[in-house]
């Protein structure tokens, strides 16, 4: 009689995943890697105990990881080292990940319109984790990946602003897998207006330019300066309408109109006006052609100012009858000519335009 045996030179490895109650959660992807890069990396999904076997591996050091799925945690380490030292015998790791849960919600004001830029903040006291984020363009917000618990949504006042919600709410996230939603509102009495000051050149904003923000019927007027960027902001005005206007600086010439008429109200979303100005000298064209209030260049951009004419004496490519809202920069922009084209062609001596007047577009 004969007895055969065969030497085992190897190992395996058996790895499980479960939940933070101890059930098995099948599908989840689980990766063998060799440290020592000799064999190749293997990968394997749970089966319904939640488990899964590598088995027929050479004895020595290995990398065992697991993938964590969406709304999950891992409790612990994402990967194991393992060191396989005697023939036949399996090492067994056990994953474990905690289900998650989110609060989301909207920021909106006395109209239901949704407010951009407020902060809002989640916190856990019993777990001390704390979370902040910024309300997008719609008013929405979102914290993802919440443990779940008892957390306090709350949000950041802003001066002027007065509550119309409750400031905090307490909300129970006790399912994963969902989110519960909130919503914060509050309302202004308030307006508010953002003035830009841009070079027609290029765009680029002009620091230093007075601004005045007049009541159009009567009242003390607030004055402000542009910052280095071109950029201010009149906040905290009595909704109502109001004429808003630059002061026009030494050796500049507006493109736009250099006085705006708004009716401001209390949105909680401030109106936004831009004044562009050129040096004197030059043309409106602009090598930046998507520049808002600027023409394209086509050429040398040095222009000459011609001796004026009368409309009789200039040839024009076409007439145009001035309607309401037009500028001398939007209809030099339609008809693809320089602003100062059209004033000599016309004997303007200004930028003021009226309902009804003819142009000669040379």
């Amino acid at each position: 009689m004969t007895f055969i045996n065969e030497q085992i030179h190897d190992g395996c490895i058996d790895v499980c995943k479960v939940d933070t109650n101890g059930n098995p959660l099948e599908n989840w992807q689980i990766r063998l890697i060799r440290n020592d890069g000799t064999q190749p990396s293997e990968t394997q999904t749970t089966n319904t105990q939640g488990c899964t076997r590598f088995t027929d591996l050479p004895l020595g050091e290995w990398t065992v990881q697991e993938k964590v799925e969406d709304w999950w945690r891992a409790i612990g380490s994402v990967e194991e080292k393992i060191t396989l030292t005697t023939p036949g015998v399996c090492k067994h790791i056990t994953f474990k990940n905690q289900p998650l849960g989110c609060v989301d919600g909207y920021k909106i004001n006395q109209l239901d319109q949704g407010l951009l830029g407020w902060t809002i903040k989640a916190n856990n006291a019993t777990t001390g984790e704390e979370f902040t984020t910024v309300t997008d363009s719609s008013g929405y917000f979102k914290f993802e990946r919440l443990t779940l618990g008892i957390w306090v949504i709350s949000e950041v006042s802003q001066p002027g602003w007065e509550a119309v919600t409750p400031g905090e709410f307490e909300v129970a996230l006790d399912q994963p897998f969902v989110c519960q939603h909130v919503r914060f509102k509050n309302k202004t009495e308030f307006a508010c207006v953002d003035v830009f000051k841009k070079d027609a050149w290029d765009g680029a904003g002009i620091a230093g330019w007075q601004i005045i923000v007049q009541p159009a019927y009567g009242g003390t007027p607030q004055m402000g300066v542009t910052d280095g960027t071109g950029y201010i902001r009149f906040n905290s005005l009595t909704p109502g309408v109001y004429d808003i206007s630059e002061k026009i600086q030494s050796g500049w010439i507006a493109v736009s109109p250099v006085t705006r008429r708004l009716d401001l109200q209390a949105t909680g979303t401030c109106e936004v006006i831009t004044f562009i100005n050129q040096q004197e000298n030059t043309s409106t064209c602009s090598t930046e052609t998507d520049l808002p209030n600027t023409l394209p260049c086509t050429g040398d951009t040095t222009t000459e100012t011609p001796a004026p004419t009368t409309t009789e004496e200039q040839q024009c490519q076409a007439t145009y009858t001035v309607s309401r809202g037009n500028t001398l920069y939007s209809i030099a922009r339609k008809y693809k000519v320089n602003v100062a084209d059209i004033k000599t062609a016309n004997g303007l001596t200004s930028n003021t335009l009226s309902v009804g007047q003819t142009l000669c577009i040379p």
